[in-house]
């Protein structure tokens, strides 16, 4: 068995506190530990508060980023990691509710004829011509 396994398994059977205490001081694995326990809970509260899948996978990484951040940045105490991580999970979700982060296609777009497909077209026009101007020669692009 591989050291590295065994870093990981003797990690995932340490309590919370050790882990927050490892993971303040910059160590990966220690985190990585801590998301195994914790993602698939977080990520089921992240569907019941999202109007997607796609939405809560989206929050759930940006709560865990966040989280990354501030176990790295912060002297604070954390008296029980689980919760703390429950609300960074749970504000996230609903600042993404009220400012959605996806690009929606606006209804008025979405009712007239053609309104998505025009707009594929422009881009895969604008794209098209990106790589053309890409593929010139250094002086014919000045």
């Amino acid at each position: 068995m591989s050291p590295l396994a065994l870093s990981i398994r003797f990690l995932q059977a340490q309590p919370d506190s050790k882990l927050l205490e490892l993971a303040r001081a910059g160590h990966d694995r220690a985190f990585e530990a801590l998301l195994q326990r914790y993602r698939r809970p977080l990520l089921n509260y992240c569907r019941r508060l999202s109007t997607s899948e796609a939405s809560a996978e989206d929050a759930l990484q940006q709560a865990l980023l966040q989280a990354w951040i501030a176990l790295s940045g912060t002297e604070g105490e954390i008296r029980d990691l689980r919760a703390w991580l429950y609300r960074i999970v749970h504000n996230v979700a609903v600042s993404n509710l009220r400012h959605p982060v996806h690009d929606q296609v606006r209804e008025d777009q979405a009712g007239a004829e053609g309104g998505a497909d025009q707009e594929v077209e422009r881009r895969l026009a604008l794209r098209d011509a990106l790589a053309g101007l890409a593929a010139l020669p250094e002086l014919q692009r000045q």
